[in-house]
């Protein structure tokens, strides 16, 4: 998370950075309330804590230091970024 964070030059303590606006914790409180663009995460930083895939998709469990949620992760992502995965 830490080497995440430099490597981006991402600081949550700057109230610009999306990592507070898209935590988890908020993600799942916006989700609630109906607050989210299109209901869609814009950018979120997350590690997997687990990934199960499918003929199509993966179903993933996402982790940030505000808690766990669970998720999907597109086949293009998969197709494209799996090294990074």
């Amino acid at each position: 998370w830490l080497a995440m964070k430099s490597s981006l030059g991402l600081d949550e303590r700057d109230p610009t950075c999306f990592l507070c606006a898209y935590s988890i914790v908020m993600v799942l409180r916006k989700a609630a309330l109906k607050q989210l663009p299109r209901n869609k995460v814009p950018h979120m930083a997350v590690m997997i804590k687990s990934l199960r895939r499918s003929v199509m998709d993966a179903s993933v469990v996402f982790k940030d230091p505000t808690g766990e949620m669970q998720g999907t992760v597109h086949r293009l992502l998969l197709e494209t970024r799996q090294s990074e995965l």
